[in-house]
C-alpha cells in the first residue's frame, strides 16, 4: 500500500457534491450529528474479539451481496462515534452495492461496546485495528481489505499503519477523513 499525501492533491479532482446548507467542511463535518436520517442496517453478524488485556472489541460483519465480494471495508468511527454512527450507516449500502463486504467496527470502548472494555480508545489505539484486520481477512479470505477511518479513527488507523507495517501490508488501501496525524502539532 502506497500514502497519497496532501503534496499529492492536485492530482484529485475537486469535490464539488456540496448542496446548501451543508455548504463548506464545519458543517458538512456535524450534518450527521445534526440530522438523524441514514438509512438503519442489518444489524450484521455480530464479532466479538478477546484482546490479551481481558478487555474485548465488537464489531459487525455484513457480507457482499454480490455473488463475489469484491473485496472488505473495514469501517472505523470517529471521534464520540461507533459502529452505528451515521456516516457508517450512510457509508454501508454503497459499500454492498458496490460489491464490497463491510466490517463496522467499535474502538475499544465505544457505543455498545463500552461494557467490554476497561480501557478506551484513543489517537493511539492503533494496535487495537490490528485485530479487525486479521477478522477481516477471515469472513472474506483471498478478497483485498480496505480501510476507511474518520476523525480520531483515522488517526488511529495512521497510527496503526506506521506501528504495524506488516499489518498495513495486508491492506490494498487506506482511505482518512478529516484526520490530523500529529494531534500535538494541529
Amino acid at each position: 500500500m502506497s500514502f497519497l499525501r496532501n503534496d499529492a492533491a492536485d492530482v484529485i479532482p475537486p469535490f464539488g457534491g456540496e448542496r446548501f446548507p451543508w455548504i463548506g467542511g464545519d458543517l458538512q463535518t456535524i450534518r450527521h450529528f445534526l440530522r438523524h436520517d441514514a438509512p438503519v442496517p442489518d444489524s450484521g453478524e455480530e464479532v466479538l474479539i478477546e484482546l490479551d488485556d481481558g478487555d474485548r472489541l465488537l464489531a459487525a460483519f455484513h457480507p457482499a451481496t454480490a455473488v463475489r465480494s469484491k473485496g472488505c471495508v473495514i469501517a472505523v468511527h470517529g471521534l464520540a462515534g461507533c459502529m452505528d454512527a451515521q456516516h457508517i450507516w450512510w457509508l454501508l449500502p454503497q459499500v454492498l452495492a458496490a460489491g464490497y463486504s463491510c466490517l463496522r467496527v467499535n474502538m475499544r470502548g465505544a457505543g455498545p461496546a463500552r461494557p467490554l472494555a476497561r480501557k478506551t480508545y484513543s489517537a493511539v489505539a492503533g494496535a487495537d485495528l490490528v485485530p479487525f484486520v486479521d477478522v477481516a481477512a477471515a469472513r472474506d479470505p483471498g478478497v483485498p481489505l480496505f480501510m476507511m477511518a474518520h476523525s480520531l479513527g483515522g488517526t488511529a488507523a495512521l497510527n496503526m499503519a506506521l506501528d504495524h507495517p506488516q499489518t498495513a501490508a495486508r491492506l490494498a488501501g487506506m482511505v482518512v477523513v478529516g484526520t490530523p496525524l500529529d494531534m500535538v502539532a494541529t
